[in-house]
Protein backbone atom coordinates (compact mmCIF):
# COMPACT_ATOMS: atom_id res chain seq x y z
CA UNK A 1 0.00 0.00 0.00
CA UNK A 2 1.19 3.81 -1.19
CA UNK A 3 0.18 6.51 1.20
CA UNK A 4 -0.24 9.42 -0.08
CA UNK A 5 -1.95 11.94 1.92
CA UNK A 6 -4.07 10.13 5.00
CA UNK A 7 -5.42 7.46 1.66
CA UNK A 8 -3.66 4.27 1.55
CA UNK A 9 -3.90 3.44 -1.93
CA UNK A 10 -2.98 -0.16 -3.17
CA UNK A 11 0.30 -0.29 -5.13
CA UNK A 12 0.59 1.16 -8.58
CA UNK A 13 -2.30 3.21 -8.04
CA UNK A 14 -2.61 6.90 -7.93
CA UNK A 15 -5.99 8.07 -7.32
CA UNK A 16 -8.77 7.51 -4.87
CA UNK A 17 -12.45 9.01 -5.70
CA UNK A 18 -15.31 8.78 -3.45
CA UNK A 19 -19.01 8.44 -4.70
CA UNK A 20 -21.81 10.46 -2.95
CA UNK A 21 -25.54 9.95 -4.14
CA UNK A 22 -28.10 12.96 -2.65
CA UNK A 23 -31.01 10.97 -2.99
CA UNK A 24 -33.79 14.02 -2.53
CA UNK A 25 -36.38 13.01 -5.35
CA UNK A 26 -39.31 15.71 -4.99
CA UNK A 27 -38.69 16.69 -1.37
CA UNK A 28 -36.08 19.34 -2.38
CA UNK A 29 -38.52 20.84 -4.41
CA UNK A 30 -41.07 21.04 -2.11
CA UNK A 31 -39.15 22.15 0.98
CA UNK A 32 -36.11 23.88 -0.18
CA UNK A 33 -37.56 25.97 -3.58
CA UNK A 34 -41.25 26.02 -2.03
CA UNK A 35 -41.67 24.41 -5.82
CA UNK A 36 -44.60 21.69 -5.36
CA UNK A 37 -46.29 21.78 -9.59
CA UNK A 38 -45.70 18.66 -11.37
CA UNK A 39 -43.07 20.38 -13.51
CA UNK A 40 -40.78 19.94 -9.99
CA UNK A 41 -42.28 16.92 -8.77
CA UNK A 42 -41.92 15.05 -11.99
CA UNK A 43 -37.77 15.66 -11.98
CA UNK A 44 -38.10 13.88 -8.02
CA UNK A 45 -40.07 10.91 -10.02
CA UNK A 46 -37.89 10.66 -12.54
CA UNK A 47 -35.25 10.15 -10.38
CA UNK A 48 -36.51 7.29 -8.25
CA UNK A 49 -37.66 5.47 -11.27
CA UNK A 50 -35.12 6.13 -13.52
CA UNK A 51 -31.96 7.33 -12.42
CA UNK A 52 -31.08 5.58 -9.27
CA UNK A 53 -32.23 2.12 -11.03
CA UNK A 54 -29.34 3.46 -13.68
CA UNK A 55 -26.63 4.55 -10.79
CA UNK A 56 -26.96 1.17 -8.64
CA UNK A 57 -26.88 -0.91 -12.13
CA UNK A 58 -23.85 1.08 -13.21
CA UNK A 59 -21.95 1.07 -9.24
CA UNK A 60 -23.10 -3.25 -9.25
CA UNK A 61 -21.69 -3.49 -12.92
CA UNK A 62 -17.98 -1.98 -11.36
CA UNK A 63 -18.31 -3.40 -8.27
CA UNK A 64 -18.24 0.40 -7.04
CA UNK A 65 -19.35 1.37 -3.38
CA UNK A 66 -20.69 4.79 -2.77
CA UNK A 67 -22.78 6.51 -0.02
CA UNK A 68 -26.39 7.86 -0.60
CA UNK A 69 -28.00 10.59 1.54
CA UNK A 70 -31.98 10.02 1.56
CA UNK A 71 -34.47 12.24 3.26
CA UNK A 72 -37.36 10.57 5.57
CA UNK A 73 -39.61 11.82 3.43
CA UNK A 74 -37.63 10.30 0.01
CA UNK A 75 -37.80 6.96 1.70
CA UNK A 76 -41.10 7.09 2.87
CA UNK A 77 -42.48 7.88 -0.85
CA UNK A 78 -40.05 5.41 -2.01
CA UNK A 79 -39.58 2.61 0.37
CA UNK A 80 -38.62 0.10 -2.91
CA UNK A 81 -36.06 2.10 -4.30
CA UNK A 82 -34.30 2.72 -0.87
CA UNK A 83 -34.10 -1.07 -0.08
CA UNK A 84 -32.43 -1.51 -3.30
CA UNK A 85 -29.98 1.11 -2.27
CA UNK A 86 -29.28 -0.31 1.19
CA UNK A 87 -28.67 -3.45 -0.90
Amino acid sequence: MQKTGSVLLPEGKKLAVNFGFDFDSSSVWMESFQKSSQVYTSRGEYGAEVGVPRILELLDRYNIKATFFVPGHTLDTYPEVCREIAA
